[in-house]
């Protein structure tokens, strides 16, 4: 699978069009909480850091299972797929820093969101991805 991604991410096979962007702070109020939610921070006696979450329908907030899930910083680039109650973690050492999420399902719009601070410890994240909107002609 290919992916090209500036800040318009098309990856073959799933997008049909640029993915929505959004950017991410750990307070709530400034989030676009339609598409993404700070759920908490976390603290870890180990030197790894951990990045997880959920990725739900925003209409039914049902989970959705096999979304791939890319996060990237300046020189590092990982890869999770969600689990059947559509869970993610990246959990790694030298996570700490600011990243780039993108996910991606086939029945839904991509999504980017950017500046995604993981501190030490960890970050729990909820995220809300739309549907494809098909006109009929």
């Amino acid at each position: 699978m290919i992916i090209v991604c500036n800040y318009s991410c098309i990856e073959i096979g799933y997008s049909k069009a640029p993915c929505d962007i959004t950017y991410f702070h750990d307070d709530n109020k400034q989030n676009d909480t339609s598409k993404v939610i700070f759920v908490q921070r976390m603290v870890f006696d180990t030197t790894a850091n951990r990045l997880s979450g959920i990725v739900v329908d925003s209409l039914s907030n049902k989970p959705i299972s096999g979304a791939k899930v890319y996060i990237t910083d300046e020189s590092k680039h990982y890869t999770d797929s969600t689990d059947i109650n559509g869970n993610f973690s990246f959990f790694k050492n030298g996570l700490s820093g600011q990243w780039r999420m993108t996910i991606f399902d086939l029945h839904h719009k991509c999504l980017d969101i950017e500046n995604i601070n993981v501190l030490e410890g960890g970050l729990i994240i909820r995220i809300k991805l739309h549907e494809w909107l098909q006109k009929k002609l």
